[in-house]
């Protein structure tokens, strides 16, 4: 498996990845601006939790389990761990069954609950606007820099091995990265989401996932 690192110059399919990263940037934030999240749902005006002593850590973890998997190389699943120690915050991930050869966007979301394989409008595939609904808008990405909005594509997971594994690792301030968010972080019950199919997938049942196949949820976990 391989930590995230730069890839220059990108092949044919990783440029398509970026302009489609870049597509689904927009589109992450055109569903945070209309308020999108599941119902019920707050956003960041949850209470963080009870601060904890200095030098104790606070540790989360999301299973990742697999959406869109007869569309993804392979069904992707895996696991998100997020450690808050001394003020800084570590996320690793570890996934297996992404689509080698190209960056994956990953975030955290902003509320809880990812949707099942019929929550998919009935064309059988889990757009992205189905899944908002379930797990939110994005709080942050998971890339290299934790703490700056938006996505550093050469920063993000990019599977070269036949499986599709990724290790990835980074860490940021809190206190940064709650600056940048206006609001407390508040990991318990947030969602972790993978991303990312084949440029040239059939996706033609869903125009919108068509347009933006970067973009297609491929694995889901609720963080506690």
């Amino acid at each position: 498996m391989t930590r995230s690192r730069r890839h220059s110059p990108p092949t044919p399919s990783a440029a398509s990845s970026l302009v489609g990263l870049a597509v689904l940037g927009l589109a992450l934030m055109s569903c945070a601006q209309d308020g999108s999240t599941a119902p019920g749902e707050p956003l960041l005006s949850r209470e963080a939790r009870p601060a904890v002593s200095q030098g104790e850590a606070q540790t989360y973890a999301a299973q990742l389990r697999p959406l869109n998997g007869a569309f993804s190389y392979r069904p992707v699943q895996g696991i998100a761990n997020f450690k808050i120690k001394d003020g800084v915050l570590t996320v690793r991930v570890n996934a297996s069954g992404l689509q080698p050869g190209m960056p994956h966007a990953q975030h955290v979301h902003m509320a809880s609950g990812c949707p099942s394989p019929g929550d998919d409008g009935g064309d059988g595939i889990v757009s992205l606007g189905d899944g908002v609904p379930f797990f939110g808008p994005v709080l942050f990405w998971l890339d290299g820099d934790l703490a700056t909005p938006g996505p550093d594509p050469t920063t993000l997971p990019n599977p070269d091995n036949a499986g599709g594994a990724i290790t990835f690792m980074a860490s940021g301030s809190v206190a940064d990265l709650e600056a940048a968010l206006g609001g407390p972080l508040d990991l318990a019950n947030r969602t972790v989401v993978l991303h990312g199919v084949a440029a040239g997938t059939d996706l033609s049942a869903d125009p919108a996932a068509a347009a933006a196949p970067a973009g297609l949820p491929v694995a889901c976990g609720v963080v506690n």
